[in-house]
């Protein structure tokens, strides 16, 4: 199963907000940031924290999100 990206989060408190709720409708969801396992969350406002889905759910995922993905 391929994942890709679907939208990236300055917070991770947001970006798990949005995946618990892509993962209520059925969708897997990985999140992924590069801020030392949440020990230095300043890292995320430098590098995101991104969401990603498979690609099979891309569309639904997007349709979910569509508010956040048009800012």
């Amino acid at each position: 199963m391929k994942f890709v990206s679907l939208i990236s989060y300055p917070d991770r408190m947001i970006a798990n907000l949005n995946a618990n709720m892509l993962r209520g409708a059925g969708i897997l969801v990985q999140v992924r940031s590069d801020d030392a396992g949440g020990v230095d969350p300043a890292l995320a406002l430098v590098n995101g924290v991104e969401l990603l889905v498979p690609e099979d759910q891309l569309a639904m995922a997007q349709e979910l999100l569509a508010d956040d993905l048009e800012t």
